[in-house]
């Protein structure tokens, strides 16, 4: 599965294994790996395989659409929490069966892969360049994968993330992110507080650099797949009607932190609920548009399916349902950004939602927490865009400023053109980046 691009060097096809899950029925997640090849298709052809826990390998490698090839395998950021504040066993039983295969490797690359039959590990040992980091995963266990690929002889690389500690960190755990970075032969962030985290852990700040999420590369679909999809959603409204894009979220970082003085989770949906009904009221009441309920995210797992929030939302508005819309096909990353430069206007909670509406050139209005620092970092402080916290949120107050970002959208969209050029040029430069680096780490292979 080569990809290339036009104008692209002639490094020989370049073998790239992801081995962290990026959950496909997640369009951010899917979004940022989208952003990565197309980073990587400026270097020239390569081949990517991304790592996938067996429960979701079937719908990861559906989803795939030919773009890179799924394996399982040895799940090694199983657990969501870091390497030293878990089970001791349990963290280190795939660590351990990694540094021993690659241990083996070294005295035979066909004794290793007869002695460890396992997909990922043979796609470790196929390996020119292993591409590790996005999002938010960056942890200490990264030590352990950067200390494999060293034992293997394969290059590491960590490509547009971030991280999810805070504040400096105990000696052993800031020498195992001393030995990640020094370790790395490209080490990028996509915020500056990822790099500040890791300059106050004492990694020398020359050795991170800071671009924007790799997810502002995925292109939207054409305009003509756009206009499909509406006319198989049945969009009943012309040209000349806007179209307001809606992200409610069911779950995640957003959906648990919102009404932070409710505890229990359907107290909470109800009151979600409730605030989005109002909210979606005052809009028709105050605008002509038409509304769009997007699904942006629709899985792993019922908690993650935002079609089941949108519902219970669109059940609840007693009047006006035929200026909205209620999507519940799953749609990829690229058309969902093509609907969503097709809107006038994005109000959502999903980080990456807002990040495709953006870097499309769509104002829009962030619904996030005080815990959600990717909107702040990113959806406020990369594109400019205003945020609202939902801690502990006064609808009647959020219906307005909402309400007051749409009537200015045409002055958002405005200064959003020369903003996006900005930080499109940016992350291509990132991109560059990484394929010289890789074409560096890989030169004198065969």
């Amino acid at each position: 599965m080569n990809r290339t691009s036009e104008g692209a060097s002639t490094r020989r096809s370049c073998r790239v294994v992801i081995p962290e899950a990026i959950p496909s029925k997640n369009k951010g997640e899917a979004a940022i790996l989208e952003g990565i090849i197309e980073s990587l298709k400026l270097g020239g052809p390569f081949d990517l395989t991304v790592y996938s826990p067996p429960s979701w390998l079937h719908d990861d490698t559906i989803n795939s659409r030919g773009l890179y090839q799924v394996v399982s395998g040895l799940n090694l950021f199983g657990f969501a929490s870091t390497a030293l504040s878990r089970c001791r066993a349990e963290s280190f039983k795939p660590w351990g069966i990694l540094l021993l295969f690659s241990l083996l490797h070294c005295i035979s690359k066909r004794l290793a892969c007869r002695c460890f039959r396992d997909s990922l590990l043979q796609s470790f040992s196929d390996a020119d360049i292993i591409l590790a980091g996005h999002d938010g995963m960056l942890t200490p266990e990264h030590f352990y994968l950067a200390f494999a690929s060293r034992i293997l002889g394969r290059p590491l690389a960590l490509f547009g993330g971030s991280h999810g500690m805070q504040g400096r960190r105990r000696f052993r755990i800031r020498k195992y992110l001393q030995c990640l970075i020094k370790w790395s032969f490209l080490v990028t962030v996509r915020d500056s507080r990822a790099k500040a985290f890791f300059v106050e852990n004492d990694v020398p700040a020359g050795s991170i650099e800071v671009f924007p999420d790799p997810a502002v590369l995925l292109r939207p679909c054409e305009d003509d797949r756009v206009h499909a999809i509406l006319e198989k959603e049945r969009v009943a409204c012309s040209s000349l009607v806007p179209l307001f894009g809606l992200i409610p979220v069911g779950g995640g970082i957003v959906f648990d932190s919102s009404f932070v003085h409710e505890r229990d989770r359907q107290r909470k949906h109800r009151l979600r609920v409730e605030l989005w009904r109002d909210l979606v009221m005052h809009l028709l009441n105050a605008t002509p548009a038409h509304f769009l309920f997007l699904p942006h995210c629709v899985g792993p797992g019922v908690h993650n399916d935002d079609r089941l929030m949108s519902r219970d939302v669109y059940d609840a508005i007693p009047h006006q349902s035929d200026r909205l819309t209620l999507i519940e096909t799953e749609y990829p990353p690229d058309e969902l950004k093509g609907l969503m430069r097709r809107c006038e206007f994005v109000v959502g909670e999903r980080a990456h939602g807002l990040i495709g509406a953006a870097s499309a050139g769509t104002p829009c209005f962030a619904l996030t927490t005080t815990a959600d620092l990717r909107m702040h970092e990113i959806v406020n402080g990369t594109f400019g865009l205003p945020t609202y916290n939902l801690d502990d949120p006064d609808g009647v107050q959020l219906a307005r400023v909402v309400a007051d970002a749409w009537s200015r959208r045409d002055e958002t969209r405005s200064a959003l053109i020369a903003r996006v050029a900005a930080v499109r040029a940016e992350a291509l430069r990132a991109a560059h980046l990484l394929n010289s680096r890789i074409a560096e780490a890989t030169r004198g292979h065969a």
